[in-house]
């Protein structure tokens, strides 16, 4: 009977000590499979973009690179490349590009990441000779819901 008895005990904290290593274990794979850092994510974002540059987005703008910066930023380049500087009109371009990006931002939920971590987008322009034309820039006080 002393036997059987010991031998139950032994079977129970086995069985103890291997759901605790077992909870252990899952614990640690949850935490190595967290998302990386948003830091990281840009720069796969920016990485993947980049690779299908020079993209063409519509028939006198074309997007350059993109660049992510400290601080949750991500840079754009655009060219136009059928115009001369003198010929754009940089306050409908600012204009029209913010609100454009203001609201992909709000409706797109591929854009969910970047709302969620409060990134700011910013971009330059340049004419088809590389002459700069204008920046802008939109921060999260633009798209987060008021």
């Amino acid at each position: 009977y002393k036997l059987v008895k010991q031998n139950r005990k032994s079977i129970l904290v086995k069985l103890l000590i291997f759901l605790v290593v077992a909870a252990l274990i899952k614990e640690a794979l949850n935490i190595n499979s967290a998302p990386p850092p948003i830091s990281q994510q840009l720069n796969d974002y920016v990485n993947s973009l980049n690779k299908r540059c020079p993209m063409v987005i519509d028939s006198t703008i074309t997007l350059s690179n993109c660049v992510a910066i400290a601080g949750n930023r991500l840079h754009f380049n655009y060219q136009a490349t059928r115009v001369a500087k003198e010929d754009v009109d940089t306050v409908s371009l600012i204009l029209d590009s913010r609100q454009y990006v203001v609201n992909m931002i709000k409706t797109d939920p591929n854009m969910a990441l970047f709302k969620k971590n409060e990134l700011s987008f910013t971009a330059t322009y340049y004419d088809m000779t590389g002459n700069y034309i204008c920046g802008l820039a939109v921060t999260p006080a633009d798209y987060k819901e008021k």
